[in-house]
């Protein structure tokens, strides 16, 4: 088999009722047609007609959803198709989330989504994000775009070797190496030139120590907290249009609302207790990146697209890190881990699954003109 995994996929397993927040409630659950015959047949045992809990819509059948949830999700969270017919009766969207399959030619790309709290949990708890390979990650010669995956994968290698190789340099100072990194790759991509070897010598100042000490205190310099507080402030309209109905969990509520009446001094006094109170996840907070540019990189056929991508993983992180911020001061200088798990839970599912939000946020970007390097600093919010 081709493959390329994230090393923790092959024992993950669902928490079932001990998840903090249940996929089985908040969105639509589509069920394929294999699975609503199966749900037909077993009628009797399930005690549920199939009619009852099964809609049309749009030409796809759901699952009915009562007060948000999952009409066969009972009181202890746990799914009545599972505990009845058992777990081969569930449908597909079911049984492979939170599993994600890309496929580039011959090669599957394999993750999960960050959606999931469990998958969280196991990022947080992991030393470092590795990688399964299967007996061969290369596409095939007849897969169209086979050059321009290989590029891409060695600069996502590159990007992601920077993120986790170095430790000791700051972590705003490896953001800035990993788009530098890209945009070397992008002008010989803009140039038609996918030389691998000219990619590696143009990069090696970027995995020298020494000078990224050298950008290190370059980055010491920039003062950028109240354009990053006019950016956070224009921020609270995307989350409040985009996704009204998120429960009090995800924190959106408390973001808009921090941010509404919150004056820059209060928020620079906050943010120095913040930053104290969220070292402990320094570590963390590179692991994130990195496994966001594995899943979320490759941009086949137009390679222009990565540093949309990069720029967008750095909006999503910026987020959290806001959200979590206003979090933090409303509970009066408290925010538990389970809080800041369910936090990039529900902001992950809201970038996976909204449309408009995708659409506002990249709107806000182009207004406040962060679309750039300064940007992606900026966004670097730690």
């Amino acid at each position: 088999m081709h493959y390329i995994a994230v090393d923790f996929f092959k024992d993950f397993e669902c928490v079932a009722d001990s998840c903090p927040s249940t996929c089985c409630a908040g969105w639509t659950i589509t069920i394929d047609e294999a699975t609503r015959k199966k749900m037909i047949a077993k009628e009797d045992i399930l005690g549920v007609p199939a009619k009852d809990w099964l809609i049309e819509k749009d030409g796809r059948v759901m699952a009915k959803l009562h007060n948000g949830r999952c009409c066969m999700l009972n009181d202890k969270n746990l799914c009545e198709v599972v505990l009845k017919l058992g777990p081969e009766y569930l449908s597909h969207t079911c049984t492979v989330y939170p599993r994600i399959i890309r496929k580039y030619g011959d090669v599957q790309e394999i993750y999960l989504t960050l959606s999931c709290p469990e998958v969280i949990k196991r990022l947080m708890a992991c030393s470092y994000v590795d990688f399964d390979f299967g007996e061969d990650d290369l596409p095939g010669d007849k897969f169209e775009h086979k050059e321009l995956y290989l590029f891409e994968s060695i600069v996502r290698n590159e990007l992601m070797a920077v993120m986790q190789g170095y430790s000791n340099v700051s972590f705003v100072t490896r953001v800035f190496a990993c788009y530098q990194i890209l945009e070397i790759a992008l002008k010989l991509y803009n140039n038609n030139c996918l030389d691998f070897e000219e990619f590696d010598r143009s990069i090696s100042l970027y995995h020298n120590e020494n000078n990224l000490r050298a950008y290190e205190l370059q980055m010491q310099s920039l003062q950028m907290e109240e354009q990053r507080y006019t950016f956070l402030k224009s921020l609270k309209n995307v989350l409040k249009t985009s996704d009204s109905s998120a429960p009090k969990e995800s924190g959106y509520e408390k973001f808009v609302s921090y941010f509404k009446k919150t004056d820059y001094q209060t928020y620079l006094s906050d943010l120095g207790h913040f930053r104290e109170r969220m070292k402990e996840y320094e570590d963390f907070w590179s692991k994130y990146l990195t496994y966001r540019m594995f899943s979320e990189f490759i941009s086949l056929p137009d390679f222009n697209g990565a540093r949309t991508n990069l720029l967008y993983i750095a909006a999503e992180f910026c987020l959290i890190q806001a959200i979590a911020l206003a979090n933090y001061a409303d509970n009066q200088g408290v925010l538990t881990e389970e809080e800041y798990i369910l936090i990039i839970s529900y902001l992950s599912r809201t970038m996976e699954h909204n449309k408009s939000f995708h659409t506002n946020l990249a709107k806000n970007m182009e207004e406040q003109g962060v679309v750039n390097l300064a940007g992606l600093l900026l966004m670097t919010f730690v």
